[in-house]
């Protein structure tokens, strides 16, 4: 059987419009949530873990990965609040996981959808078994191939020995994964299985287009080169990959200044105290003038 993962915070809207298959086990991980979510959950039968008080959303998950470790299901498929997992996903997901006995980490596609825009996410061309070198390259060269969660499923032993989700909120999925991929085959996965609902995630609309998620992103694939170079020794490459991640971290800078609204463009909102002073002191001269710039600029 494949463990539901719900990690949740005052989401009993969701909760109680959510349907899933019977086949999962369903636990929801509630932050000390006020407005009754845990109520529902328990209300529908599902396994309710309750904290005793509310913690940032990278702890919960934290929790919810311990919870899943001291369990005896082999999966874990997550489901954030406003995520919708479609009726088949079960069925193709434990189908695939046979198939591919080898692969710790499913990566599955699924739809975007943003108001009445639907697209398609998709990263590779067909459905293939990662090995960890290429896990590695992909990283340092595409960044986030591991979309959202709504696409990911975690193998128990991939995580029983110990996990990391990073030390930052945007990018904590993607480090998590990678941390994953750079140690045990993934599955990539060319079947949809869930919709990524944009509006419904609010710490995606808060951080989409902030600065701290470009430099975020940049961080954790420059890491992703430098092991790279650990693991091949191939320094051409290397400095290719540095290359394209600071050429690419320098147009999502500019393309993420350009999105963001009055709101969320102000200078209290980019250098949101130290967390972000310490990120900025971590790039380059060059994107660290740019950045500076895009603010000034404001």
């Amino acid at each position: 059987m494949v463990a539901l993962c719900i990690p949740t915070y005052n989401s009993a809207a969701f909760l109680k419009n959510l349907k899933v298959d019977s086949h999962f086990d369903v636990t929801v991980v509630d932050n000390h949530s006020s407005d009754g979510s845990a109520e529902i959950a328990r209300q529908k039968g599902w396994n309710v873990v309750k904290r005793p008080h509310t913690t940032d959303r990278v702890d919960n998950w934290k929790h919810a990965v311990e919870h899943f470790i001291h369990t005896n299901h082999p999966w874990c498929k997550w489901l954030f609040a406003g995520d919708e997992l479609y009726s088949d996903a079960y069925t193709i997901l434990t189908q695939a996981a046979a198939t591919h006995p080898q692969a710790k980490l499913i990566i599955a596609e699924y739809a975007i959808i943003d108001g009445s825009r639907k697209t398609h996410w998709s990263m590779l061309p067909h459905t293939q078994i990662i090995q960890p070198k290429e896990a590695i390259f992909l990283t340092a060269q595409r960044g986030n191939w591991f979309g959202s969660p709504i696409g990911h499923t975690f193998h128990h032993d991939a995580v029983k020995a110990g996990f990391n989700f990073g030390p930052w909120s945007w990018a904590a999925d993607m480090q998590f994964c990678y941390e994953i991929a750079k140690n045990h085959p993934v599955l990539y996965l060319k079947e949809s299985i869930g919709a990524f609902h944009l509006k419904e995630r609010k710490t995606y609309s808060k951080l989409h287009h902030s600065l701290k998620a470009s430099i975020e992103e940049y961080l954790l694939r420059e890491q992703a080169a430098h092991d790279y170079l650990s693991l091949t020794h191939d320094h051409p490459t290397f400095e290719q990959l540095l290359q394209t991640i600071e050429k690419e971290t320098e147009q999502n800078i500019v393309r993420r200044a350009a999105g963001r609204s009055p709101t969320y463009g102000g200078l209290a909102h980019l250098v949101n105290g130290l967390p972000f002073k310490t990120l900025l002191a971590s790039i380059p001269q060059r994107l660290k003038t740019k950045t500076l710039n895009l603010i000034a600029d404001e």
